[in-house]
């Protein structure tokens, strides 16, 4: 099956699902902004891809990630929503040999800035790669034939 997109609880919502015949998954979850039932419906299908690869014994084998590019101002804006926030936002692994339940890092009170165990992008990279058995510290070369790291980060080996 090349790929397959699945409307879940309302029609602007899309669930890709692409299958290539040795048990990947990816997913891709598109909504409006600012509307009420995007935290509920991703809860449902979220979940929902995490119990259905559990049951079928795929989620040790399979990492989820879920992140976003920002996180989102600790006060509401006058338009009753929120703004683009960079100096501190949330990112989900699951599966893939990652402990349930961890939490890693910390927020202040407000949610505004990171508190303790600051994660930058690289690090995330570098987790995702150490969840593949790749080293971090692998380089590749470029269009010059130059070796550059994939990525110079650290992974979070605690999440394991």
């Amino acid at each position: 099956m090349v790929g397959e997109a699945i409307d879940v609880c309302k029609p602007e919502i899309h669930v890709l699902i692409i299958d290539d015949n040795e048990s990947v998954f990816k997913v891709a979850i598109t909504a409006p902004r600012n509307e009420p039932y995007c935290t509920p419906s991703f809860n449902q299908s979220f979940s929902a891809l995490l119990e259905d690869l559990s049951e079928r014994g795929l989620l040790d084998e399979t990492l989820v990630a879920v992140t976003g590019e920002f996180g989102r101002t600790p006060k509401i804006n006058k338009t009753s929503g929120s703004d683009h926030w960079a100096h501190c936002y949330t990112l989900l692994l699951a599966g893939g040999g990652i402990q349930d339940g961890r939490v890693y890092g910390a927020s202040d009170a407000q949610g505004a800035y990171v508190k303790g165990s600051p994660v930058i992008p690289d690090d995330f990279a570098a987790t995702i790669l150490h969840a593949f058995g790749i080293d971090p510290e692998t380089a590749i070369p470029d269009s010059s034939g130059r070796p550059v790291r994939v990525t110079t980060g650290r992974p979070i080996v605690e999440l394991f």
